[in-house]
């Protein structure tokens, strides 16, 4: 979707074909498709003409999850998000009725353009596991004792937590201006606010669960801690919703 390289073999490569009233889906999703197999219904993106460059042949059609032909993966085990559900979704003439087609034939990527409610609610996610990983190190800091005093009393922690937190206001102060703007300008907010605080609320969490596991010392590498749980949770935002790589790419080409 971000590629801009104008050649039609590049790309995704699920296909939707029109026969009559209905298109034939076919084509494979990785793994990584959140409720894959338990969802009653898909939104799926695929190519409507594989000619055309691929931000001119995305369509996106509603799929129902009873629909012939439409399988499932077994679940993704994930490093974290213990709780969520991912699985492969494989097309094998799957037909959709044309009233399924969402928008006109060609136009996913300009209807993702309008849509940075996705991006906003991940962004706000992370910042909310940035702010847990940063109490619960402050909490132990409180309590620890090294040397006859709480470590929080110690200049190398405390510094380490008062950057814990000045990063999560930061990413906090990002979402609300993302938000706000959804409201004021849709695509500016998805082509560039939106995906800014999803990267950045993203490393803000990521590096606050490395502190919180670096203040906990020893223990911040056990079961028994919540750390470990926060930077395996954390590290699953750098992929999710596109990579940072992918997302900050796709903010430069709509800024140049």
């Amino acid at each position: 979707m971000f590629c801009p390289i104008p050649d039609s073999s590049i790309g995704l490569k699920t296909s939707a074909v029109r026969e009559g009233n209905v298109y034939i889906l076919n084509g494979t999703k990785s793994s990584l498709v959140t409720n894959a197999g338990i969802a009653d219904a898909y939104f799926i993106i695929a190519r409507t003409d594989l000619d055309k460059p691929l931000h001119e042949s995305l369509s996106i059609f509603y799929v129902e999850a009873n629909t012939p032909g439409i399988k499932f993966g077994k679940k993704t085990q994930m490093i974290g998000w213990k709780a969520s559900h991912h699985a492969e979704i494989v097309l094998d003439n799957v037909p959709v009725p044309v009233e399924n087609l969402i928008g006109q034939e060609g136009e996913a990527a300009k209807l993702l353009m309008l849509l940075p409610e996705v991006a906003i609610g991940l962004a706000a996610s992370y910042v909310g596991l940035a702010r847990a990983a940063y109490e619960y190190a402050l909490n132990y800091a409180k309590q620890r004792i090294s040397w006859g005093r709480p470590i929080i009393e110690h200049q190398a922690v405390a510094l380490k937590l008062a950057q814990m937190m000045i990063d999560t206001q930061a990413a906090r102060l990002m979402v609300w201006d993302a938000a706000l703007t959804s409201e004021i300008s849709p695509q500016l907010a998805a082509t560039v606010k939106a995906p800014a605080a999803k990267t950045f609320a993203v490393d803000v969490a990521i590096k606050n669960a490395q502190t919180a596991v670096e203040i906990l010392g020893g223990y911040g590498v056990t079961k028994e801690s919540l750390a470990g749980k926060f930077l395996a949770d954390a590290t699953i935002g750098y992929s999710c919703d596109f990579t940072r790589e992918i997302l900050r790419l796709g903010m430069v080409n709509f800024l140049s």
